[in-house]
């Protein structure tokens, strides 16, 4: 099913993360502006400082444009005190983090009960495949992007490299659970590829109550959507009832210009 209708770009953001919105006085989030106490600044996303184009117009709640806590902190004894960057449980015994730092725990981790690692950045940016080999621990490495999708352009690279096979991979081990989940960092592409999945998984066990999905992330999912096939429909638990308000759910939450 093709959603139609919806303009490739996202002009709400940039690659630089500068945000600019066209309305005078609200976004595509319905949020409402005026001078405050945040300046020029707001937070996106944990720990993510983006800078806003006019001070003038400043979201009256900074806080209301955030992605929410993701995860609780790690406590098991085991784990707890492994340097890994963005380190959270998200649920269904799963945990999400940076695999810069994840590549020197990964025979620890596969001790620990975790079965297979779900890469979100590209191969050249960590050692983690070579780990992996290194313990015999199944990996899937799904493309994320960084920028948001705003031109023709980042919409056909991503799409170019879409592999739903390695998606419903992804979903399959998350829903069995003991799996990792990272990018380079563990903040922004994992973060998106956690939005994809609250959107797509009908029976998402995560955690994922908090997590807010942004336009870009509600485009990914889009496309993703578009290029599954019939089994893998079937696979996910869709009814017709689900992708009617899928369909409904993503033109909604996608920009408007």
């Amino acid at each position: 099913m093709h959603i139609s209708g919806i303009s490739y770009a996202n002009r709400g953001f940039t690659g630089k993360r500068n945000i600019s919105f066209s309305g005078k006085s609200r976004d595509c989030f319905g949020n409402s502006y005026s001078n405050n106490k945040y300046s020029n600044e707001f937070m996106r996303s944990e720990g993510e400082i983006v800078g806003y184009n006019d001070p003038k117009k400043i979201p009256r709640d900074a806080t209301s444009l955030t992605r929410g806590t993701i995860g609780t902190p790690v406590t098991d004894e085991a784990l707890k005190n492994m340097s890994i960057n963005s380190f959270k449980e998200i649920g269904n015994n799963c945990y999400k983090g940076g695999l810069t730092g994840a590549c020197e725990y990964v025979g620890e981790l596969k001790d620990y009960g975790i079965k297979k690692f779900i890469m979100l950045c590209e191969p050249k940016e960590c050692n983690i495949l070579k780990e992996c080999k290194k313990h015999k621990m199944p990996i899937t490495g799904i493309f994320m992007p960084v920028k948001n999708l705003e031109t023709p352009q980042q919409v056909q690279e991503f799409e170019d490299k879409i592999k739903t096979k390695k998606f419903i991979d992804a979903v399959k081990s998350l829903r069995e659970g003991y799996c990792f989940v990272g990018c380079e960092s563990g903040n922004i592409r994992t973060k998106r590829f956690l939005a994809i999945l609250k959107i797509l998984d009908p029976e998402c066990k995560l955690e994922l109550k908090n997590l807010r999905a942004y336009p870009s992330d509600y485009k990914c999912a889009q496309l993703i959507y578009e290029h599954l096939d019939k089994n893998e429909k079937e696979f996910l638990g869709y009814t017709k009832e689900f992708e009617k308000e899928l369909v409904k759910n993503i033109k909604h939450h996608l920009p408007r210009f």
